[in-house]
């Protein structure tokens, strides 16, 4: 399998967003980018989130998705495990490979 888009959905108390973004820009995109991830798009989720949350989800693209699974469970969980710790249980986070299927329906 080749060509995987990596999603990461982040769950943090609003207010913290500010911090999420830097941690974003100055530690886990790069460490990303360094690994031959590409194309990364932030997004705001805005349905079904509960009260007093705010959801985000970042894509980051991979010509390989062993190389990407690779990451995640690498270097990829100890970032984001630094960055949890620090939060406990204010930082939340989950992973879905999402593989691009446009070609059959577009």
């Amino acid at each position: 399998m080749t060509g995987v888009i990596i999603n990461t959905t982040f769950f943090i108390p609003e207010g913290k967003e500010r911090g999420l973004k830097i941690w974003l820009r100055d530690r886990f995109i790069p460490a990303a980018m360094a690994a031959g991830f590409t194309a990364p798009h932030f997004m705001q989720v805005t349905t079904n989130v509960q009260p007093g949350m705010a959801v985000f989800a970042l894509h980051l693209s991979h010509d390989s998705a062993d190389a990407a699974d690779a990451w995640l469970h690498g270097e990829g969980a100890s970032v984001i495990g630094t960055e949890a710790e620090l939060h406990g249980e204010d930082f939340l986070w989950i992973h879905s490979t999402l593989i691009p299927l446009d070609e059959e329906v577009l």
